[in-house]
């Protein structure tokens, strides 16, 4: 979730010199972003190549290096989904073998919550990984992995140390350059529009974001007038509104954003609408959703979000749309704010998680740094039921000497939730959380009967 996981995984392999390590993961357009951290790592070794389809070397041109010098070493990056997709492991086409066959001294499986944990995704690690294989896991939201390491195999560097180091480093360091400083601080706002609009309510009492955005068969909103009205909400020039874009200043703060809509056809629907709009037809519109049965690959869907927001960010307007893409593994530095506008009150916390630090990417924008970027969150219950869930799997990463709420506390503190009702304004500490999420368990409870889980 750019903690610096691929320049971390890149320092080990040169300063244990691993002579052939392979990259593997579910994310291919993540092949520009480890090629360029390569480069800023093994600057300084022209012995050591990066290869990939893409990017580098070939693989030949790899194993040339590694066979003709007794330091020739080099980092392969390939695709699960290219790979799985070979007869070695009950695929149908005759490639890869050369990757199969290669001794691998290290695996690097990226992203490791994903793909990696079905059986094809399982059966391309086990052919590639010989006797004497390291495998190094990465993932920002290990969530579905906790439970397959030991403690001792677990290290962690997460968002709440990031901040505290950041906090601490003048103390502790008095003098010397902080190099957290270009760290953003993130905020969560959340307003609750089940409040406004309680005629979408669904099973769960939740706001369900995938009926207000429903469409119709010829791709036009079936509740257009609620829609409309949600988006004027959203721009209504009012100094003591505390809604995003309802003033200048929060416009000029809130220039590139990521709005996750709740499928294709509503992403299609919602661009249309933005593009009349008042106040956002001054944005550009990049939506990345797809458009039918046309999927755009990732890289695709980054250029487009780029054009989007063109060579001088701090000039320009952009919302991108997006139902997935471009939510793990890509930085698009000049996004300052990420609008969840689809879930439900059982999101996956790793999908929640990975989707939000999208827009904390360090970054200069016209000369200024980024330092703050905020989330902002329609579905408040969600929103604490998730941060509960990050705090408490926090705990078993190394750190099961500290309590629950102790950890919640020092993650709002560094992430502080802020909710909104009207013209009120609720700051969450602990007890504040866990009460209203205790609350809203208790609701569903009561409303679904005792055998909701």
């Amino acid at each position: 979730m750019r903690f610096g996981k691929t320049l971390t995984a890149l320092q080990v392999i040169k300063e244990c010199d691993i002579r052939r390590t392979l990259i593997l993961t579910h994310r291919p357009v993540v092949d520009k972003g480890w090629f360029e951290d390569y480069e800023k790592i093994f600057y300084d070794r022209p012995e050591f190549l990066y290869g990939s389809k893409n990017y580098g070397a070939s693989l030949n041109g790899c194993e040339q290096v590694f066979a003709n010098s007794a330091t020739g070493s080099y980092i392969y990056f390939a695709s699960i989904q290219d790979m799985r997709g070979s007869e070695l492991v009950g695929g149908k086409f005759a490639k890869n073998e050369e990757i199969f066959n290669i001794n691998w001294d290290l695996i690097i499986i990226d992203e490791a919550h994903e793909g990696t944990q079905t059986e094809l995704g399982k059966a391309v690690l086990s052919k590639c990984r010989k006797e004497n294989t390291r495998v190094l896991h990465l993932s920002g939201t290990p969530f579905n992995l906790m439970d397959d390491f030991k403690e001792d195999e677990i290290y962690t560097w997460d968002y709440v140390m990031e901040q505290r180091a950041k906090a601490e480093w003048d103390k502790i360091h008095q003098g010397d350059p902080n190099p957290y400083s270009v760290l953003p601080k993130l905020s969560i706002y959340t307003y609750n529009l089940g409040k406004l609009y309680p005629e979408y309510a669904d099973a769960d009492i939740a706001f369900n974001f995938r009926e207000f955005f429903r469409v119709d068969k010829e791709g036009y909103f079936i509740h257009e007038a609620n829609i409309k009205q949600f988006l004027d909400l959203l721009t209504k020039e009012d100094t003591d509104s505390n809604y995003p874009y309802s003033t200048e200043e929060y416009r000029q703060n809130f220039r590139h954003s990521l709005w996750m809509i709740p499928g294709v056809k509503e992403a299609k629907a919602l661009s249309k609408l933005l593009q009349e709009h008042p106040v956002f037809s001054q944005f550009a519109i990049a939506n990345v959703a797809g458009d039918g049965d046309e999927e755009e690959e990732e890289k695709e869907a980054l250029k487009k979000v780029e054009k989007a927001i063109g060579p001088n960010p701090e000039d320009s307007y952009s919302i991108t749309l997006s139902c997935g893409r471009l939510t793990t593994g890509v930085s698009v530095k000049p996004w300052t704010a990420c609008f969840m506008l689809s879930g439900s009150f059982n999101t996956a916390a790793s999908t929640y998680m990975q989707t939000i630090f999208r827009v904390q990417t360090p970054a200069v924008i016209g000369g200024k740094q980024k330092e703050e970027c905020f989330v902002f969150d329609f579905a408040p219950d969600r929103t604490l039921k998730v941060i509960a869930e990050t705090a408490k799997i926090s705990s078993k990463a190394g750190k099961t000497t500290n309590n629950d709420r102790e950890i919640l506390g020092e993650f709002l503190n560094f992430c502080p939730i802020i909710g909104f009702e009207g013209s009120q304004m609720k700051v969450y500490n602990t007890e504040k959380m866990l009460g209203q999420l205790k609350k809203a368990y208790i609701e569903r409870v009561v409303k679904n009967g005792f055998e909701d889980s």
